[in-house]
């Protein structure tokens, strides 16, 4: 088994990159549209089946897979530009 073992410096490192990327997503997540964040979160975050997210929000089981897809397109989009 092969063992890397990091200074404190680089283990506080990457914490700070990691805080600063949640910090990142979560403004990216922020500025989507409910019509897009909602499905988004009940996907990826509470990871619900596209048909019961479709079921929940009253809307068709394609319109689910497309809000999602867009919201994950700006989220991209967002995250990137604020990098």
């Amino acid at each position: 088994m092969f063992v890397t073992i990091c200074s404190f410096s680089q283990i506080k490192a990457f914490c700070r990159i990691l805080r600063e990327t949640c910090e990142l997503i979560a403004q990216a997540l922020e500025a989507l549209p409910d019509t897009l964040r909602v499905p988004l979160i009940m996907r990826d975050l509470d990871q619900l089946a596209y048909q019961d997210i479709a079921d929940q929000l009253g809307v068709s089981l394609s319109a689910v897979k497309m809000r999602i897809k867009r919201g994950r397109e700006q989220i991209r989009t967002l995250y990137e530009a604020a990098a």
